[in-house]
């Protein structure tokens, strides 16, 4: 193996939109609606995907629950909140590079989220590059972002093992021929990747 790629949100940062919503609004009847707005109708996803403005995508949001327009907006604020900083994340990725290995990202992401709360993700600064979805406008698992990201770094898919914690993305990842582990907690997750990186050795 001569390159890890990680997935970010709950692999190298905690993502809570649960608790930050919660921390706005205590009606869970409201709550549950502007979930619902947001999560169910998938809507998020094109925050992700960079394609729509910011402003097209939370009026479509709106436009899911309209008696609840005001509480969307506001919950889509500061959405910046909702994504927590993890310490173990510098220390893993020097470790990793330590042992030679190019370390990446890879993940689904917008701009806006990117942009609030650059703090919770001082880690960018300890890797050799990545890709976030809004920048090629893809989505993972869809393979044409697998392919993106290796031809952008020159990547030997059977050289490459991508983490992630969702099921979905680990199996679009190894349709692309990579290795992938899913993570399922760090400690698992290291062990799983340290035997990959010392059978390969």
């Amino acid at each position: 193996m001569k390159t890890v790629v990680f997935d970010i949100g709950q692999v190298l940062v905690d993502f809570d939109w649960h608790g930050y919503v919660r921390s706005l609004f205590t009606d869970e009847d409201v709550i549950r609606r502007i979930e619902k707005a947001v999560w169910e109708s998938r809507l998020w996803i094109e925050f992700d995907r960079g394609v729509l403005s910011d402003e097209e995508v939370i009026q479509k949001m709106t436009e899911c629950d309209a008696d609840l327009a005001d509480e969307i907006r506001l919950a889509m604020k500061d959405i910046g909140r909702t994504v927590i900083r993890r310490d173990t994340a510098i220390p893993w990725i020097r470790s990793l590079k330590t042992r030679g290995l190019q370390v990446l990202y890879l993940s689904n992401y917008s701009y806006r989220l990117r942009s609030q709360n650059t703090a919770a993700l001082d880690f960018l600064a300890e890797m050799d590059g990545g890709l976030f979805s809004y920048e090629v406008h893809l989505l993972k698992p869809d393979a044409a972002i697998y392919r993106a990201l290796c031809e952008k770094y020159d990547l030997t898919p059977e050289e490459t093992v991508f983490l992630d914690d969702m099921e979905d993305n680990v199996t679009g990842a190894k349709a692309c021929g990579l290795q992938a582990i899913r993570y399922t907690g760090q400690a698992e997750t290291e062990q799983a990747l340290n035997q990959l990186l010392d059978f390969s050795a």
